[in-house]
């Protein structure tokens, strides 16, 4: 009795009632079983390794001079461990050069997909950029790490037309589908990318360069494919390149923002590629997402952007 009335006061909870809902929704996914599946169970523990990067090209006309600059910032790696629930991570992470001191930036990045629709959004704040640059005809001066500071949201999105038989969770994000037979699919999708830089404060009386800002909205499709190379393991790469329809791009020149032109064929890609392995209530896998984008017209002012980032992961479903 004491059992019976302590079952009966959990399904009472909202607790057992939000699970019991989201359970409910996550297993009666409606796909062609032939293709792709759902795990039996709905929550994964997991163990991630990420490392990223990013860098960022500038080349064009400053104040009539011909300018040329490469900033890079430094790598970010970090480790994770958390608890996946029906595709959602929550989980907790250590980044080994932060203890030290040795790297000051912030990332972070989040991603809801379905099979038909996926959300995938990035934010990076960036102090540790540094490189080289040209301006005019003297040579190449080095920039220090540290010595431009930037901030960057991307926020990409996509729209899967064989959503029954093609999953991009199954192998390039959480793992809660299964890919049982190869399959593709034509993706559509849509990106918004914002990024500030400007010159530390010390290394800004030796630069040129002044304040930069850049605000676009791109459209676009492409494609993907699942390649099941056997019963246990399954291969990913899809390309989603999209044309920016809206740019907003300004430099500071110490007196005024000038709107750089835009240039027909500005465009931004997404790529992914991905192993997963699964092995009855195992789990494992590398992923890697990069994105690029290509403003302006060198011969005025370009800004190409690429931005990557890798993970593997080791989990156990239960």
């Amino acid at each position: 009795m004491a059992q019976e009335q302590k079952e009966n006061w959990w399904k009472r909870t909202w607790i057992y009632k939000v699970d019991h809902a989201l359970t409910k929704w996550y297993f009666s996914a409606k796909t062609d079983t032939q293709y792709v599946v759902r795990p039996k169970t709905k929550w994964i523990l997991k163990g991630v390794g990420n490392l990223s990067g990013s860098a960022t090209c500038m080349r064009g006309n400053y104040q009539g001079k011909p300018l040329h600059a490469d900033l890079t910032p430094s790598y970010n790696s970090s480790v994770s461990v958390g608890i996946d629930y029906i595709g959602l991570f929550v989980g907790l992470s250590a980044n080994p050069a932060k203890w030290k001191g040795k790297y000051n930036d912030f990332e972070f990045n989040f991603a809801l997909n379905s099979n038909r629709f996926g959300i995938d959004f990035m934010y990076h704040a960036q102090t540790s950029a540094g490189g080289w640059l040209q301006y005019g005809d003297n040579n190449k001066i080095n920039i220090p790490d540290g010595s431009f500071h930037s901030k960057t949201f991307n926020v990409n999105t996509f729209y899967a037309f064989n959503s029954k038989r093609f999953s991009i969770p199954a192998t390039a994000f959480s793992q809660s589908f299964i890919q049982k037979r190869s399959a593709g699919s034509w993706l559509m999708g849509l990106s918004f990318v914002g990024q500030w830089a400007e010159p530390e404060k010390d290394a800004a009386t030796v630069l040129p360069i002044n304040k930069y800002k850049s605000l676009n909205l791109s459209l676009g499709a492409g494609y993907g494919y699942n390649l099941v190379l056997s019963k246990n393991f399954t291969f990913h790469a899809s390309a989603l390149p999209t044309l920016i329809l809206w740019n907003k791009t300004s430099i500071w020149d110490g007196t005024e923002w000038k709107n750089s032109q835009s240039h027909f064929p500005d465009f931004h890609i997404v790529g992914r590629a991905s192993l997963v392995g699964n092995f009855n209530r195992y789990v494992a896998g590398i992923t890697c997402v990069g994105t690029f984008s290509a403003l302006g017209e060198a011969s005025r002012f370009q800004a190409n952007t690429a931005k990557w980032r890798a993970r593997i992961h080791f989990g156990w479903r239960f």
